[in-house]
């Protein structure tokens, strides 16, 4: 997962080496939420309480939930969302606009 965000979200000349405690906080908080969600996926979401017998929503279920809450904001920090790439690259200037695409043919 690291090396992924290396490759897919790491933009030179923005992000510094001093960043990477950013990019390794979010690859382990990644690997554990895939890690609950597996667990989810094979024992289900629901446990039985002990005492009285009621299903409730299992702790990793839980888990998971505020571990993918966790991740969209260490997401954020890096810039790896659409929202947050803006406050991390900046505006672009004129100049520097992306080149022609398929939508600039149509009328």
């Amino acid at each position: 997962m690291f090396e992924w965000l290396i490759k897919h979200v790491y933009q030179a000349g923005v992000h510094s080496p001093g960043d990477g405690a950013a990019f390794v906080r979010v690859a382990r908080l990644w690997a554990r939420c895939l890690e609950c969600d597996e667990w989810t996926s094979e024992n289900g979401m629901l446990a039985c309480d002990p005492k009285t017998q009621r299903q409730s929503v299992h702790p990793i279920a839980r888990l998971s939930r505020d571990m993918w809450r966790l991740l969209g904001g260490a997401l954020d920090q890096i810039g790896a969302s659409a929202g947050s790439r803006y406050r991390v690259a900046g505006p672009l200037k004129a100049g520097q606009l992306m080149g022609k695409n398929d939508w600039d043919d149509i009328d």
